[in-house]
């Protein structure tokens, strides 16, 4: 993936990965059932994630234009390239990234050197008790449902908010990019996916194969843990939310 500047003007080019035969669909939707894990374990001694990933971009030339489009999101599933599409895009604008996962899951604390400072400075001022919420949040989450338990909910209701926020109040200053599966699954833009109608928006298309593939290689993780029925039925329903996502865009 490679960002092009000209002008005022701004897009994302993308020159294919390697294997990938031109006029032959190379992303989701993919099939579950065809993650083929013996492929997978042949191309893991020699693979090398790169974040020339195919992708499906919107209004990325309205980024920053306005308070209410200074976020740039960037999603899709789990190892598709997101933070590393993300951190080469922030290098070249000098944006700030926000990382969703950060402030999801049980890392409020273990990863704080990670984390946005200032979005945690902005958090601090906004939110003051958000930590604990965070925390409290995630000891109440359900694999299945993020969505069910209320103090889940009201996090991401918070977290979301917060983002937008930081993102306005960044406005004249610094561009913000939100990276994360989040934003297709139901964990932000809860059943409201049209809210991303005019926001500058980048889908990765990473095949499950790949994206599979990176997770093993990043995280150092069994394939066949990431491939038992509980990780495929999730592959599956972000795969599903890709589409989703994309259908919706395309609709409005």
């Amino acid at each position: 993936m490679i960002l092009v500047l000209g002008g005022d003007s701004m897009w994302l080019a993308h020159h294919g990965i390697k294997g990938m035969h031109w006029g032959v669909r190379n992303g989701p939707p993919y099939p579950i059932q065809y993650v083929n894990k013996k492929k997978i374990k042949s191309m893991a001694d020699n693979y090398k994630p790169t974040h020339n990933r195919p992708h499906t971009d919107y209004n990325l030339d309205k980024w920053g234009k306005s308070k209410d489009n200074n976020i740039l999101w960037v999603t899709g599933i789990a190892g598709s390239g997101k933070s590393t599409a993300a951190n080469v895009i922030a290098k070249k604008q000098k944006a700030d990234v926000i990382n969703i996962d950060l402030y999801t899951f049980k890392t409020a604390n273990k990863y704080t050197k990670y984390m946005s400072k200032k979005f945690n400075e902005y958090l601090d001022k906004t939110v003051p008790n958000w930590r604990q919420k965070q925390k409290e949040a995630y000891e109440v989450l359900t694999k299945n449902d993020r969505r069910k338990m209320k103090k889940a909910g009201e996090w991401f209701d918070t977290l979301e908010e917060a983002i937008k926020g930081y993102g306005k109040d960044s406005f004249g200053k610094q561009k913000v990019i939100a990276e994360g599966v989040q934003i297709l699954d139901e964990t932000l833009f809860y059943n409201n996916k049209a809210a991303l109608k005019d926001q500058p928006l980048i889908v990765m298309d990473t095949s499950v194969e790949d994206s599979v593939l990176s997770r093993v290689i990043r995280d150092n993780k069994n394939i066949d843990k990431l491939l038992e029925p509980e990780r495929r039925k999730q592959l599956e329903n972000w795969v599903k939310d890709t589409g989703i996502l994309k259908k919706t865009m395309e609709e409005l």
